[in-house]
């Protein structure tokens, strides 16, 4: 993405995406900062949402106060986000540098492969790019971890909402983006959230590996069958 960022931009470029497809109200399924705009879209679009369906992310991170935005960057993202300054001679030696990533060190897959090449553009310059621009990330994460439209979405009522969290992050590292003590106290605070924890994965693979996608797939079934009912 190459246009405005933060949270309310990203929710309306659903509500455009949902009005091109004619869909006037389902069941949103956001992962990592795609589930802060399912938040942030709920609260903005009420009508238009269902359930909420938020994999590791949508709900507030423990991130130390008075950050710079490049140092609030590097504390969540870490080296995940760098690689959107670098370029690639190939496609091959952009797959060969996710290859060497911890997180995927036991789960890569053909269809892996094919999602990350999906990721990259010509820059221009006789290389490869990602299509996210660095700045972008930038204004998003700042946005999320400070700006005041998630505060705001999550203190007014909202749909039905599920949350899967996992133990290890974007590094395949403990404790992840939600410590056990900063979920407690997440979950205190949001009572009416349904909590699923899954030990076994890390940020990427709850959803990006084949085992990830059978585990959050019955929850979003049981999102969809809940809000048929009502």
């Amino acid at each position: 993405m190459q246009g405005p960022a933060g949270m309310a931009a990203h929710a309306a470029d659903l509500a455009a995406v949902l009005d091109h497809l004619g869909v006037a109200r389902t069941v949103v399924v956001g992962h990592s900062m795609g589930a802060f705009v399912a938040v942030v879209f709920a609260h903005l679009h009420p009508d238009r949402v269902a359930e909420l369906v938020l994999i590791d992310g949508g709900m507030p991170l423990d991130v130390p106060a008075g950050l710079d935005p490049q140092a609030l960057v590097a504390h969540i993202l870490g080296p995940t986000a760098a690689r959107l300054d670098m370029t690639f001679a190939s496609t091959a030696e952009y797959l060969d540098f996710w290859r060497a990533h911890p997180a995927f060190a036991e789960d890569w897959t053909a269809e892996l492969e094919q999602y990350l090449a999906y990721d990259l553009v010509d820059n221009g310059r006789g290389s490869l790019s990602p299509a996210t621009a660095y700045r972008t990330v930038v204004d998003d994460t700042v946005d999320m971890n400070t700006g005041t439209a998630l505060p705001a979405a999550l203190a007014a009522p909202g749909p039905p909402t599920r949350l899967v969290t996992v133990p290890r992050g974007l590094q395949n590292e403990p404790p992840g983006l939600y410590s056990p003590a900063h979920l407690e106290q997440v979950l205190a605070a949001h009572p009416g959230v349904a909590h699923t924890r899954r030990e076994e994965f890390n940020h990427y693979t709850v959803v990006m590996s084949p085992a990830g996608a059978d585990a959050v797939a019955p929850l979003i079934a049981d999102a969809i069958e809940d809000a048929a009912g009502r």
